[in-house]
């Protein structure tokens, strides 16, 4: 009768220390998350390549073209995150158009039949960071 006791109370030893191993686990991968790097660097994805600040990108007449803003830190290795609703982008001239005033994605098209005329866009972000690149109609 001892020995049907001690198995009993061994396996609700068991089953709880198996529960309690099982919590901690879920515990520790909420925890595991990373928090977001320092925001240092704004870089801009078009056609799935980063563009360099001033580069050019050439653009057909009056047909919408994607661009995508990420941020990085100080490195530029690790990403950082970014509030749709803390970007602007910009533009220097009349004839071109985004379609959102703010967001991570967002078009751009150029309504000036001028080819060859670079025209200077850029990003912004809310706490002053910016970067700066030019589309033209060719």
């Amino acid at each position: 009768m001892i020995w049907v006791g001690i198995i009993v109370i061994g396996i609700l030893i068991l089953v709880f220390a198996t529960k309690g191993k099982k919590e901690e686990s879920h515990e520790g991968e909420e925890s595991e998350e990373e928090p977001c790097a320092e925001l240092k660097k704004l870089a801009i994805l078009y056609k799935g390549k980063y563009l360099v600040s001033q580069e050019v990108v050439e653009v057909s007449y009056n047909t919408p073209v994607v661009f995508e803003v990420q941020g990085f830190d100080v490195t530029g290795t690790k990403e950082a995150c970014l509030e749709g609703n803390q970007v602007m982008w910009l533009k220097s001239c009349e004839c071109t158009h985004w379609t959102n005033s703010n967001g991570l994605v967002n078009s751009v098209l150029v309504n000036d039949n001028t080819k060859d005329t670079p025209r200077e866009i850029w990003v912004k972000y809310s706490n002053g960071l910016t970067f700066i690149w030019k589309v033209k109609v060719v």
